[in-house]
C-alpha cells in the first residue's frame, strides 16, 4: 500500500514539474476590435502577456498591405497608450518583397507591461478592410530582449490566463483521488 502512494505522490510531484516546465515559456495574445468609420476601418489592438516566466511584454509589430509605399494614403490616427510610442513605415523582407509595418514599443522599462498584464490603447484607422494580421510581439527577460511571432485574430481582449488556479486544482484532484483511494484500503 505504502509503494501505491509513493507512486501516486511522485506521479503527481513529476507532473505538476512537467506542467510547470510548459509554463515557463513567453507568450502573447493578439487581439484587435474592427469598426466601420465614414472613411474605412478602425482597429483597435489589445495584447495579453501571456507569459509564465519574468518576461515583460514591451512592443508590437503589425504587418500588412505587402507593396505600399505611401503609407501615408491609407494610414492615420494612430493611438498609442501612455508611456508607448508609435511608428510606421514600410520594411523590405527576405527576397525584396516591401512590406508595410505599424508599431508601438515602450518609451523605457517602466512602461513595459508584466506577465499577466494587458497593453490596450493601440489604434488606428485605414481606408481599407485589413483582418487578421501577422505580427511580432517583443519581450525582454532581464536585460535579454528576443520576439514571438503570429497572428492577431478578431475578438475583444480576453482575459489572463492563471497558472495558479490550474495548480491548485491539479493538487485537490490528486488529494481527492488520494484520499478515496485510501478509504477504499
Amino acid at each position: 500500500m505504502m509503494r501505491k502512494i509513493l507512486a501516486a505522490v511522485i506521479l503527481a510531484v513529476s507532473l505538476m514539474m512537467f506542467s510547470s516546465a510548459t509554463w515557463a515559456l513567453p507568450g502573447a495574445t493578439v487581439t484587435y476590435v474592427e469598426t466601420s468609420t465614414t472613411n474605412g476601418w478602425r482597429y483597435d489592438y489589445s495584447v495579453v502577456n501571456t507569459s509564465m516566466d519574468d518576461s515583460n511584454f514591451f512592443g508590437l509589430l503589425l504587418y500588412f498591405q505587402d507593396g505600399t509605399t505611401d503609407i501615408e494614403t491609407f494610414l492615420s490616427n494612430m493611438t498609442t497608450p501612455s508611456g508607448f510610442s508609435g511608428s510606421y513605415g514600410n520594411e523590405s523582407l527576405p527576397g525584396g518583397e516591401l512590406t508595410t509595418y505599424v508599431a508601438a514599443f515602450a518609451d523605457g522599462p517602466e512602461s513595459f507591461i508584466a506577465p499577466g498584464g494587458i497593453f490596450t490603447g493601440f489604434g488606428f484607422d485605414v481606408t481599407y478592410r485589413l483582418g487578421d494580421n501577422p505580427f511580432v510581439a517583443y519581450f525582454a527577460q532581464g536585460d535579454t530582449p528576443y520576439d514571438i511571432s503570429g497572428t492577431s485574430v478578431a475578438g475583444p481582449p480576453p482575459v489572463a490566463p492563471e497558472p495558479v488556479s490550474s495548480v491548485l486544482f491539479l493538487i485537490g484532484v490528486a488529494t481527492l483521488g488520494v484520499r478515496g483511494y485510501l478509504k477504499k484500503k
